[in-house]
């Protein structure tokens, strides 16, 4: 399913104003909105940008605390570690390729932000 959306910014601004339920967790406030808009008027204040927002104003995090860092040489070979998540004891092998010296510190059921919170 694709979804095509208007290239025509003046075609919202000329909608009319629909009833739509707040998407804010917790809130399932009634509000008028026109076009995209998620959230009542409450919950569009700045204060509540990096709650809504939190993708966009996450921390730059350094390399070792999502990724590890590992030197080697130009050869290039197989590695089995052990996942870095203080629940999972399982293994995962990666490739060490020429060139690069970052690689995961997670298994793959742990390897995003979003996962690890989950499990």
């Amino acid at each position: 399913m694709t979804i095509t959306l208007d290239k025509n910014p003046i075609k919202s601004l000329n909608e009319a104003p629909k009833e739509k339920c707040c998407s804010f967790p917790g809130c399932n406030q009634k509000f008028l909105g026109k076009g995209k808009v998620k959230y009542c008027d409450e919950h569009r204040k700045p204060i509540y940008h990096k709650q809504l927002y939190f993708d966009k104003y996450k921390l730059q995090k350094l390399p070792d605390t999502v990724n590890q860092i590992i030197v080697h040489n130009d050869i290039t070979m197989k590695k089995i570690l052990r996942c870095q998540h203080p629940e999972c004891y399982k293994t995962f092998e990666i490739v060490l390729r020429w060139g690069s010296n970052v690689y995961p510190k997670f298994c793959s059921q742990h390897r995003s932000e979003f996962q690890r919170s989950m499990r």
